[in-house]
């Protein structure tokens, strides 16, 4: 349910989690296809978590939670409640893309 007042949006931005702290995406669904050679020489194919590195994947923050992800788990743009007198649209993750907090949405 909304807070008190029947706003749905929280007054401010959400605090960032920092960013050096965090050495991998918190994405649930991250994962990028790794190809390895078993013995037997046929190659199969395991799941891992996007890790991050200043080269070759840069951490980025949504906008709307403060975690921090990878380039293809945030890799659209939003508004942002009006209350943050935002103008622009900006970086959001996936899951709040999709599913903003059941506390944002007017019901």
């Amino acid at each position: 349910p909304p807070p008190a007042g029947g706003n749905p949006w929280p007054s401010a931005p959400p605090p960032w989690v920092d960013d050096r702290t965090t050495q991998r995406c918190m994405g649930r669904a991250c994962t990028v296809r790794v190809s390895a050679l078993s013995e037997s020489r046929r190659h199969r194919t395991r799941r891992v978590v996007v890790a991050f590195d200043s080269v070759l994947e840069r951490r980025h923050h949504c906008r709307f939670c403060g975690n921090v992800y990878c380039g293809a788990c945030s890799a659209r743009n939003s508004m942002l409640p009006p209350e943050w007198n935002i103008k622009e649209p900006q970086r959001v993750c996936d899951a709040c893309l999709c599913a903003p907090p059941a506390r944002w949405v007017v019901t």
